[in-house]
């Protein structure tokens, strides 16, 4: 390669520099690395592992790919695939892997290259825009966050064909193809900040492409109004400084300022005076303007490049080569003096070559350049004659190669202004009239200097001072921080906090870029990833210091802690399976005793159905969740109370109803369609509810982090990890828990109402105990799940466990094994003289005997009726004691029961709600007396109330009929006489009892015993 050029040959302003200069080896080799800018996916080749590692560093392999003409070429991979401190520092320092993110292959976890974000935080997406300084830092936020937080982070380019991610296996280094893109701003905060939904629906093609990010991490002073317009809009929050400071400037290559000093100041460059037009010549001749490759083929070769000279070797290939002024290896540059330049022809408006940057960047060049008088312009492809970052590269690379003059205006903290400190290109400022505030508010705007009319480019005079350092600004996306700090402490995210806060100034800029161009090997691939990694590496505690405070998180499983409470859980639930089953096996081996009959096996049996099945959920509440574990919870545990609680309530509320009404010859049974029927309906309305909540919004296996004050050896909070079932919506679960405890609250308050009622085998209570049991332990599971929120979500569990295998063990011992005892009662208690059945279906007291009622007994009507069982009549004994005997009855005369007055009722005789209430009939005494004299007109009223009196040993007796005498003496029941002249009734007529003995007790039933054995006292 020819390294040098002659300046008579490149058409330079003095023969006195037509010399070809020499080239040291450290500028040599600055020169080359900075002309590969467009080398963006630039590799070493290789042809094993080896030479990668040699080259690159231990990490990189060879890897094989098609090269486009039906070969395979080896190229060299990022040995920063995986993460850049793990290989930097070493696994045994820095042992985690990298965060995966959505530029990952899908199985890049499973292949060893990353890791899922432990906390699974929502992805971050950066802007790389279209310079050095702001890509470097955006690579510094990637690492941190994807190495030291966890955060999923990718870099958005604003195309579909450019990448710039840091762990980019193939090291690809594209600029991006906007500066500020404020779509991608708009485009995050229109998807609720899900830039991942965005990526995926592109589908590549380039013109379609829509680009997402939630930072931009650099903008610059000539961004001011369109920052202010955002802000209004609400697109962004206002923007922060990134720590630092940039300045633009002119500057010319030392070279030049070596050869003539007077260029380094506007008053050597201003056409003013009686030396004006000199000055004017000397720019023109000086800065010469730089010439495209095309346009180089086309008007320096007679061949179009064809054979190659020492400009350009060949000629360009695609439209984007036709564009370039440099490309190491093909095309070295070339300078020449336009018409602009001449000064013969035109020598009021030549001038000189500035390099000038766009016009939508921070450029105050042509207002400088008018109204100092200084004879330069800019000759780019922009509106107002600027050339894009690229070019600008390209055309200092072709300068500096071939020692061409060249005046720029261009920007600190930059990686080619680094790139010549210590050569003889070294970029050296000129000095331009001062700023002031006055000048910064007459300064152009954007809008004006993009203006298709040029008069709008010059500006006020006062605007023409040199540009003011500024502070570097980022602009964050304005619903990053709602969306983070609406998220639970234990799953925040720290990116919004990092990114906020996170300061790189200048100078460390530099340290990165004087690294970056220094090495040597392959400057826009591995060379930039090496630089910023190192840094990175060794300045972590710079980094480490914007890390949100409780950052990095490190996740336990809280379950261990309570592994032994979990095995309990599932013994007790176990337990309570089993006792089911066994109360359901003696329930049908006992099905033909009375005690279950008295019950109704159906009710039993449903009850125990009910019971399995909570026993089952019980069970499954102490399993880990998985999603079939949470909707088989739900199915079993929903399904287990509505074959408990409807007939529970069914039952109940029938009893209630058939005591207070009027006709009291109904059937003391209840029928199969109303207890089955409703149950069944009922049964399929919450299956119906299951199917829905199953295919809507099932309960699936989620995670529950929580939060703790413990430090991890990182230095921040652990998290505690568990697992729940949850659907998206709790109205689910609210509904359940609504519907459960409507029904049982129904169900227990008709029951309490009814426990008084003196039922076989302690009926009454017991059902009060089974709904008020069901009550309890529902209302405790309802608050188990209102306050979930402040326990592990193994604790809920296991509560919740416990809480059904304790309910449902408590059912079973008091209601079946009670049932089950009962069977095994000596036989006299079920065979007594006078004993009480009770007919569920009625709801009322019964006395009645062992043989089924028949004839007219069976049909009476009248508003002191009495009612008998449907399968039994009672007899009393024929003893005889004074007044009408009940000898005088004959054997198949009955005495009848009545019905129960409820506490409060207009016939209570006291306001006592617990009075226990006991009757009979002496209807059949009177009706059947051979002595018609005898016959006394039947009155109004119940037959018989035995109802506690005001002292202990009293009963009182309030009859409708001639009541019963009750003489202690004679253990027998005598009928009194007839009520007092002029009366019907012998309401409040009382007795004295000296003692209510066992004897009397039995006689009135053996079924009493049990429920009013209280001692002397009979209540």
């Amino acid at each position: 390669q020819v390294l040098c050029r002659t300046n008579s040959k490149q058409n330079m302003r003095s023969p006195k520099r037509a010399t070809c200069r020499s080239f040291n080896g450290v500028r040599r080799s600055l020169l080359l690395i900075s002309s590969l800018y467009l080398y963006t996916h630039a590799s070493i080749e290789c042809n094993n592992d080896d030479i990668c590692i040699e080259k690159y560093r231990e990490g990189s392999r060879c890897l094989h790919v098609d090269n486009g003409f039906n070969g395979m070429t080896g190229v060299c991979t990022n040995p920063y695939e995986s993460g850049c401190l793990r290989n930097y520092l070493g696994s045994d320092t820095f042992p985690t892997l990298r965060t995966c993110n959505s530029d990952d292959p899908p199985d890049a976890a499973l292949q060893g290259i990353c890791t899922e974000s432990p906390s699974k935080y929502d992805e971050i997406r950066i802007l790389s825009q279209g310079w050095e300084s702001s890509m470097f830092s955006s690579w510094l936020m990637q690492i941190a966050l994807s190495e030291l937080m966890g955060v999923p982070t990718t870099m958005e380019t604003s195309s579909a064909e450019k990448k710039f991610n840091f762990y980019d296996p193939t090291n690809a280094f594209d600029y991006g193809a906007e500066d500020y893109d404020y779509d991608a701003l708009r485009n995050a905060l229109s998807n609720k900040g899900d830039c991942r939904a965005v990526a995926a629906d592109n589908n590549g093609n380039e013109d379609d492409y829509v680009s997402c990010a939630h930072v931009m991490p650099e903008v610059w002073r000539g961004q001011h109004e369109a920052i202010e317009s955002a802000e209004i809009d609400n697109l962004i929050e206002p923007a922060v400084g990134t720590g630092g400071v940039a300045k633009f400037s002119w500057y010319v290559p030392k070279y030049t300022a070596t050869e003539d000093p007077t260029l380094l100041t506007h008053f050597g460059l201003t056409a003013n005076g009686p030396d004006g037009q000199a000055i004017r010549r000397k720019l023109a001749e000086t800065f010469l303007r730089p010439v495209r490759w095309k346009d180089y083929c086309e008007n320096f070769t007679p061949d179009y490049c064809e054979e190659g000279d020492e400009v350009a070797l060949r000629a360009p290939e695609t439209e984007e080569e036709e564009m370039q002024y440099f490309l190491s290896g093909s095309f070295y540059g070339k300078f020449n003096a336009t018409a602009e330049n001449d000064c013969d022809a035109n020598p009021e408006t030549c001038t000189g070559h500035i390099i000038n940057v766009e016009c939508t960047w921070t450029t105050y060049v042509i207002p400088q350049a008018h109204h100092l008088n200084i004879p330069v312009s800019s000759s780019g492809p922009d509106v107002a004659g600027g050339y894009p970052h690229l070019r600008i590269v390209e055309i200092i690379d072709a300068a500096v190669y071939n020692k061409a003059d060249f005046l720029l205006y261009w920007f600190t903290p930059d990686a080619k202004v680094q790139s010549y400190i210590g050569t003889d290109a070294e970029f050296q400022r000129v000095l331009l009239p001062p700023p002031t505030q006055k000048c910064a508010d007459a300064r152009l705007t954007e809008e004006q200097r993009c203006s298709a009319d040029p008069m709008n480019w010059i500006g006020d005079v006062d605007g023409s001072c040199d540009a003011e350092a500024f502070s570097l600004r980022k602009l964050i996306v304005s619903d990053l921080y709602e969306r983070t700090y609406a998220v639970d402490a234990a799953s925040r995210s720290p990116a919004y906090d990092f990114v906020k806060g996170i300061c790189i100034d200048d100078l460390q800029l530099d340290e990165m870029f004087t690294h970056w161009l220094s090495r040597g090997v392959d400057p826009q691939s591995y060379d930039a990833r090496d630089a910023v990694c190192q840094w990175a590496a060794e300045n972590l505690d710079v980094l480490k210091k914007f890390v949100p405070h409780g950052f990095p998180r490190s996740n336990r499983f809280a379950e261990n802690e309570l592994q032994f409470y979990t095995y309990v859980a599932m013994g007790v639930g176990g337990l309570a399976a089993l006792l089911v089953c066994l109360s359901w096996c003696a329930t049908l081996f006992h099905r033909k005793k009375d005690v279950m009959l008295s019950s109704q096996v159906g009710f039993l049996l449903m009850l125990l159905c009910g019971l399995l099945f909570v026993s089952v959920g019980a069970i499954l509440y102490a399993f880990q969740p998985t999603t079939t574990i949470c909707i088989s919870r739900q199915w079993f545990v929903v399904l287990g109370f509505s074959l408990q609680l409807i007939p529970l309530f069914v039952k109940v509320a029938y009893i209630n109803s058939m005591f207070q009404t009027t006709d009291r010859t109904n059937e003391l049974m209840v029928g199969p369609l109303r207890l089955y029927g409703t149950t069944g309906v009922f049964f399929c309305l919450n299956i119906i509810f299951l199917i829905v909540w199953t295919l809507v919004d099932p309960p699936v296996k989620k995670t529950e982090e929580t939060l703790m004050d413990e430090l991890n050896p990182e230095g921040g909070f652990y998290v505690d990890i568990d697992y729940v079932c949850a659907s998206e919506s709790s109205s689910w679960m609210n509904a359940t828990y609504i519907y459960q405890l409507a029904i049982i609250f129904g169900a227990m308050t008709i029951a309490l109402q009814n426990r008084s009622i003196v039922l076989d085998f302690n009926e009454g209570r017991k059902l009060a105990f089974v709904t008020t049991s069901h009550f309890l332990f529902i209302l405790l599971q309802v608050l188990s799940w209102i306050f979930r929120d402040h326990f592990s979500a193994t604790f809920v569990a296991i509560s919740m466990s416990l809480l059904l295998s304790t309910d449902t063990i408590a059912i079973v011992i008091v209601y079946f094994f009670t049932k089950i005892r009962d069977v095994n009662k000596p036989a006299k208690a079920q065979e007594a003289e006078f004993t009480g059945r009770l007919s569920w279906k009625s709801g009322m007291d019964s006395f009645t005997g062992n043989r089924k009622r028949r004839g007219s007994d069976s049909k009476r009507r009248g508003s002191g009726r009495s009612l008998s069982s449907a399968g039994s009549s009672t007899r009393f004994p024929r003893r005889r004691s004074s007044g009408r005997s009940v000898s005088s009855v004959s054997s198949d005369h009955d005495i009848h029961a009545l019905p129960m007055m409820f506490p409060g009722s207009s016939q209570q005789k006291k306001g006592d709600s617990k009075l226990h209430w006991a009757a009979a009939s002496c209807r059949t005494l009177y009706e059947s007396d051979e002595d018609t004299s005898n016959k006394r007109q039947r009155p109004n009223g119940p037959d018989l109330l035995i109802t506690p009196g005001s002292n202990d040993n009293e009963v009182e007796l309030v009859a409708g009929l001639p009541p019963l005498s009750i003489e202690e003496e004679n253990s027998d029941f005598n009928c009194l006489d007839a009520p007092p002249s002029g009366q019907n009734s012998y309401h409040n007529s009382s007795i004295k009892i000296a003692k209510v003995s066992e004897s009397l007790i039995a006689k009135m039933g053996e079924a009493f015993k049990d429920d009013y054995d209280y001692g002397k006292n009979f209540k």
